[in-house]
């Protein structure tokens, strides 16, 4: 096939592939694990964990999860237009405005608060009015999890108040109760997540007790399902597996799961070191050392080795250079010492050493006979790729699609943005309750007019850089994130700073993940 000129030379340059497979064998590894009949809700936020999130959701629902979990309504929206029809979770809180998505797309909501709970019902009651006479048909109730906070402090209900939300959401018309759920800390302070643990479990028996508990109950996470395997219950939330970041703890009991994506680079230029000091620091390359020139950098989200702060960040680089000099830089994530940036390139992997550069890195190829033109694969923790990079998805080995986003423009800077009339809003250029009514869609790229002021630095739009003119050609890019009060201000155009949009391979901290 015949690629554009635009994919082609990024195809060329760098890419991120995806292999399908291994994304299906990891679920596969987790059913084996889980106890039998407990539900797999295969978390996909954050765009998939950067994978992008409707290839991901295809394959784990054809690979037999039994729902998905995203974080936002905007998130869950774009899965429904892909066609995906498996029960969606959204984990962030409602917004009873827009509540008749969840009732007519069919998503699964979560309440923190009895006031919500109550708008929430109110509003799916009238949606599914409205569109009982619009079709004839009215859609089933609106299904909810209500969320506890055991002390995570994220949002949800206190404990002694759940029984009583609970009584209340199962006499409200318009709404479904499934489920109830908690999150914890476990990664990061594994004592207190089993105490947290217990008193959750304590809550559940009660409201069994009491006749009240909900079909799903849910609260272990890719760490607490292998920490304490009687806290998978019902259901389990898994995104950190899937993605082939296991904790310790899943390697001991036998749970193994690979990464299933890597980014590609192909090497720039291999050059001789002229002295100690290439790059903006210099230090790391021997005179006449080969230092090759890879065409990717902080822009594309790579991130260099932080530097020391404390005492303890300072043992603990050197211990992961002592390791890496003695050729045992895999001893370090055993050790709990993330590894360093890497270069994998012939089946070796070697420490990355060198600097980072806005397009660019610099590295010390001694020994690893690199040529230009060849590729190679960088592997950094927690890695997360910048959006414009290509994803390629893999089958059987084989591409089978690839993702490559462009930046698309909606002109706002001419006129006020004019809002098209809806059942939320009305004709005086005032903005709707639902984006939906404003021809926007949430995360839809936009130009926005914003005052000078507002802008951080000067045209190039590095903060400090200077001050900013009051106009100047070019307005600054960025995606509708929800509605807008009041009329749209009269515009004033203001330079278009860098746009930090990031996708890719995520390896996120593992205090948050799911």
């Amino acid at each position: 096939m015949t690629w554009p000129a635009e994919l082609a030379a990024a195809l060329a340059r760098a890419r991120i592939e995806v292999d399908l497979d291994v994304l299906a064998a990891n679920l596969a590894a987790v059913r084996r694990f889980v106890r039998p009949g407990t539900r797999i809700l295969a978390v996909v936020k954050g765009d998939g964990y950067g994978l992008g999130a409707e290839m991901a959701a295809r394959t784990l629902v054809a690979a037999g999860a039994d729902g998905l979990g995203t974080d936002t309504l905007e998130a869950a929206l774009r899965l429904r237009r892909a066609g995906i029809t498996a029960p969606i979770l959204v984990f962030q809180p409602v917004d009873p405005a827009l509540a008749h998505h969840w009732v007519r797309e069919g998503l699964t909501a979560t309440v923190h608060d009895e006031t919500t709970l109550r708008r929430l019902a109110q509003a799916a009651e009238s949606a599914r009015a409205g569109q009982a006479a619009r079709t004839g048909s009215p859609p089933g109730p609106c299904a909810v999890h209500l969320e506890v906070d055991m002390g995570f402090g994220r949002g949800g209900f206190h404990p002694d108040r759940v029984a009583a939300a609970l009584a209340e959401a199962q006499s409200l018309p318009g709404i479904r109760v499934e489920g109830l759920y908690a999150h914890f800390p476990t990664a990061a302070r594994p004592g207190l997540a089993l105490r947290l643990l217990d008193r959750f479990l304590r809550l559940v028996q009660r409201l069994e007790q009491q006749g009240l508990r909900p079909p799903l109950v849910h609260c272990a996470e890719s760490h607490l399902l292998v920490l304490a395997s009687h806290a998978q219950l019902d259901m389990v939330r898994v995104g950190n597996l899937l993605y082939g970041y296991a904790p310790r703890a899943a390697r001991r009991a036998g749970l193994a799961v690979r990464p299933p994506s890597r980014l590609v680079v192909r090497v720039g230029a291999v050059r001789r070191a002229a002295s100690l000091d290439p790059g903006y620091r210099g230090g790391w390359a021997r005179p006449g050392a080969p230092v090759a020139v890879l065409p990717v950098g902080l822009a594309d989200g790579l991130r260099p080795v932080r530097e020391a702060r404390f005492w303890s960040d300072r043992l603990v680089i050197l211990a992961r250079r002592l390791l890496g000099a003695l050729g045992a830089s895999r001893v370090l994530g055993a050790a709990g010492l993330p590894p360093g940036p890497r270069l994998r390139v012939g089946g070796r992997e070697v420490p990355l050493r060198g600097e980072f550069m806005m397009n660019h890195c610099l590295l010390d190829a001694t020994g690893l006979d690199l040529e230009p033109g060849q590729e190679v694969e960088l592997v950094v923790g927690r890695l997360t790729a910048a959006a414009h990079l290509p994803v390629v998805y893999l089958r059987g080995g084989r591409p089978v699609a690839v993702a490559w986003p462009q930046r698309q423009v909606v002109e706002l800077v001419a006129a006020p943005l004019a809002f098209p009339a809806g059942p939320a809003s009305g004709t005086d250029g005032t903005a709707p309750d639902s984006l939906a009514h404003a021809g926007l869609p949430a995360g839809h790229p936009a130009e926005v007019p914003l005052p000078a002021a507002e802008v951080p630095g000067g045209a190039g739009g590095d903060a400090g850089a200077g001050p900013v003119p009051a106009a100047v050609p070019g307005p600054v890019a960025c995606a509708v994130q929800g509605p807008v009060a009041g009329p749209v201000p009269a515009p004033v155009r203001a330079p278009a700073g860098p746009v930090a949009a990031r996708r890719g391979p995520v390896r996120p901290d593992e205090e948050t993940v799911e």
